[in-house]
C-alpha cells in the first residue's frame, strides 16, 4: 500500500473518497459478498483478500461504480 496514493493505509478512516463514486454497488455474485465467520462473543471475523487468514475488518468484497474515478483531493 502506497501512503502517497492512499494516506494512512493501515488506519480505518470513514471519510475516504469512495462516497463520491457514481452508483457505487456490490459486484455481482460471490465477489460482491463479504466472507465472514462468527468469532468469540459473536464478533465477526472476515477472510482477508487472498482468503489465507482472518482480519477484524472486511476486505474481500469487491465493488463496482459507473464512470471514471474522481480526481484525488490533496489534503494538507
Amino acid at each position: 500500500m502506497d501512503p502517497t496514493s492512499f494516506p494512512e493505509p493501515e488506519k480505518v478512516k470513514l471519510d475516504r473518497d469512495m462516497g463520491q463514486l457514481n452508483n457505487l454497488r456490490r459486484a455481482p455474485g460471490p465477489q460482491g459478498r463479504l466472507h465472514k465467520l462468527s468469532g468469540p462473543g459473536g464478533i465477526s471475523k472476515y477472510l482477508n483478500a487472498d482468503q489465507s487468514g482472518f482480519t477484524p475488518f472486511p476486505t474481500s468484497m469487491k465493488v463496482q461504480w459507473d464512470g471514471e474515478l474522481p480526481d484525488l483531493k490533496q489534503k494538507s
